[in-house]
Protein backbone atom coordinates (compact mmCIF):
# COMPACT_ATOMS: atom_id res chain seq x y z
CA UNK A 1 0.00 0.00 0.00
CA UNK A 2 3.23 2.39 0.08
CA UNK A 3 2.29 3.29 -3.71
CA UNK A 4 -1.02 4.67 -2.31
CA UNK A 5 0.59 7.54 -0.51
CA UNK A 6 1.78 8.86 -3.66
CA UNK A 7 -0.39 11.35 -4.76
CA UNK A 8 0.20 10.66 -8.60
CA UNK A 9 -0.87 6.53 -8.16
CA UNK A 10 -4.02 7.99 -5.79
CA UNK A 11 -4.82 10.61 -8.47
CA UNK A 12 -4.69 7.67 -10.83
CA UNK A 13 -6.44 5.32 -8.81
CA UNK A 14 -9.47 7.58 -8.33
CA UNK A 15 -9.54 8.91 -11.85
CA UNK A 16 -9.89 5.73 -13.37
CA UNK A 17 -12.40 4.48 -10.65
CA UNK A 18 -14.34 7.95 -11.71
CA UNK A 19 -14.23 7.24 -15.07
CA UNK A 20 -15.17 3.72 -14.65
CA UNK A 21 -18.53 4.67 -13.18
CA UNK A 22 -19.19 7.18 -15.07
CA UNK A 23 -18.72 5.23 -18.32
CA UNK A 24 -20.91 2.46 -16.74
CA UNK A 25 -23.90 5.07 -15.84
CA UNK A 26 -23.66 6.65 -19.02
CA UNK A 27 -24.07 3.19 -20.92
CA UNK A 28 -26.70 2.26 -18.40
CA UNK A 29 -28.69 5.35 -19.22
CA UNK A 30 -27.93 4.56 -23.09
CA UNK A 31 -29.43 0.87 -23.10
CA UNK A 32 -32.19 1.56 -20.53
CA UNK A 33 -33.61 4.98 -21.17
CA UNK A 34 -32.03 6.30 -24.28
CA UNK A 35 -33.21 3.36 -26.45
CA UNK A 36 -36.43 2.57 -25.27
CA UNK A 37 -37.38 6.30 -25.45
CA UNK A 38 -36.72 6.79 -28.99
CA UNK A 39 -38.68 3.59 -29.31
CA UNK A 40 -41.60 5.63 -27.57
CA UNK A 41 -41.11 4.00 -24.41
CA UNK A 42 -40.67 6.31 -21.77
CA UNK A 43 -38.83 5.19 -18.86
CA UNK A 44 -39.53 7.10 -15.10
CA UNK A 45 -39.00 6.48 -11.60
CA UNK A 46 -42.27 4.95 -11.70
CA UNK A 47 -41.74 2.63 -13.82
CA UNK A 48 -38.03 1.45 -14.58
CA UNK A 49 -38.34 -1.57 -12.98
CA UNK A 50 -41.07 -2.65 -15.07
CA UNK A 51 -39.53 -1.47 -18.75
CA UNK A 52 -37.72 -3.85 -19.76
CA UNK A 53 -34.99 -2.87 -22.64
CA UNK A 54 -35.10 -6.04 -24.22
CA UNK A 55 -38.80 -8.11 -24.71
CA UNK A 56 -36.29 -11.37 -23.13
CA UNK A 57 -35.09 -9.60 -20.57
CA UNK A 58 -31.38 -11.07 -18.70
CA UNK A 59 -31.88 -14.56 -20.35
CA UNK A 60 -29.47 -13.83 -23.55
CA UNK A 61 -26.91 -12.69 -21.08
CA UNK A 62 -26.82 -15.03 -19.20
CA UNK A 63 -27.49 -18.14 -21.50
CA UNK A 64 -24.55 -16.83 -24.05
CA UNK A 65 -26.65 -15.86 -26.23
CA UNK A 66 -25.84 -12.32 -26.86
CA UNK A 67 -26.62 -12.50 -30.53
CA UNK A 68 -30.15 -12.43 -29.52
CA UNK A 69 -29.76 -8.66 -28.40
CA UNK A 70 -28.54 -7.86 -31.99
CA UNK A 71 -31.61 -9.26 -33.54
CA UNK A 72 -34.69 -7.33 -35.39
CA UNK A 73 -32.73 -3.08 -35.29
CA UNK A 74 -34.86 -0.52 -36.07
CA UNK A 75 -36.01 -0.06 -39.53
CA UNK A 76 -34.37 2.92 -41.49
CA UNK A 77 -38.23 4.54 -41.79
CA UNK A 78 -37.61 4.53 -37.69
CA UNK A 79 -39.31 8.04 -36.45
CA UNK A 80 -37.39 8.93 -33.48
CA UNK A 81 -40.19 8.85 -30.40
CA UNK A 82 -42.33 6.74 -31.44
CA UNK A 83 -43.16 3.01 -31.86
CA UNK A 84 -42.89 3.20 -35.81
CA UNK A 85 -40.57 1.34 -37.76
CA UNK A 86 -38.87 0.48 -33.73
CA UNK A 87 -36.97 -3.18 -33.72
CA UNK A 88 -35.71 -4.45 -30.43
CA UNK A 89 -32.07 -4.61 -30.69
CA UNK A 90 -30.06 -3.03 -27.93
CA UNK A 91 -26.78 -3.99 -29.48
CA UNK A 92 -26.64 -2.87 -33.08
CA UNK A 93 -23.01 -1.68 -34.40
CA UNK A 94 -22.62 -1.43 -37.74
CA UNK A 95 -19.20 -1.23 -38.87
CA UNK A 96 -15.96 -1.82 -40.60
CA UNK A 97 -12.59 -0.51 -41.73
CA UNK A 98 -12.47 2.18 -44.07
CA UNK A 99 -11.49 1.29 -47.60
CA UNK A 100 -8.93 4.01 -48.00
CA UNK A 101 -7.72 4.93 -44.61
CA UNK A 102 -8.08 1.67 -42.99
CA UNK A 103 -9.77 3.34 -39.90
CA UNK A 104 -12.63 1.87 -38.09
CA UNK A 105 -15.69 3.00 -38.83
CA UNK A 106 -18.65 3.03 -36.77
CA UNK A 107 -22.60 3.85 -37.08
CA UNK A 108 -25.16 2.89 -33.91
CA UNK A 109 -28.21 2.03 -35.66
CA UNK A 110 -30.60 1.67 -32.08
CA UNK A 111 -30.44 5.34 -31.26
CA UNK A 112 -30.10 7.13 -34.68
Amino acid sequence: VSWFKNAKSRLNHHLSGLFGVSSLAWTGHLVHVAIPGSRGEYVRWNNFLDVLPHPQGLRPLFAGQWNLYAQNPDLSNHLFGTSQGAGTAILTLLGGFHPQTQSFNTRFTSID
